[in-house]
């Protein structure tokens, strides 16, 4: 079983937590988290890193919102699925979203449940391409 590498970016620490422990005890995959406070942390910690095989986003962050990430993200890698994780997950924000170059969106507070399913999708798919 492969272990997945997956950015985990919220300005909230305990959102970060509980999708860090969500996945470290996941029966389904191996996961290796790596966590960013806001915007500009992630770009380093994908500078610095590499690629990822996914990135869970938030849209509201204070230095840099999730869409503007989104969009560096995208200039660079068109192939890793970028979920937003967000409390506004309304159709303003999901249009805007799709047109930042997001894949799909999870509903705050996350729920493991859908969170596996999503990440579960998105690797599935990725694997095939």
């Amino acid at each position: 079983m492969d272990t997945k590498n997956i950015l985990v970016v919220d300005d909230d620490a305990g959102t970060r937590l509980t999708i860090r422990k969500f996945l470290e005890f996941s029966k389904a995959a191996r996961f290796d988290v790596a966590e960013a406070g806001n915007g500009e942390e992630c770009l380093e910690v994908i500078r610095s890193f590499g690629a990822f095989d996914m990135i869970l986003l938030d849209i509201e962050m204070p230095d840099m919102d999730g869409f503007a990430v989104c969009r560096t993200i995208r200039e660079a890698d068109q192939s890793v699925p970028i979920v937003f994780i967000t409390s506004h997950a309304d159709v303003e924000h999901r249009v805007k979203g799709r047109e930042a170059g997001a894949d799909s969106f999870l509903a705050k507070p996350i729920k493991e449940a859908p969170l596996m399913s999503v990440i579960k999708l998105f690797l599935n798919a990725a694997r095939h391409r």
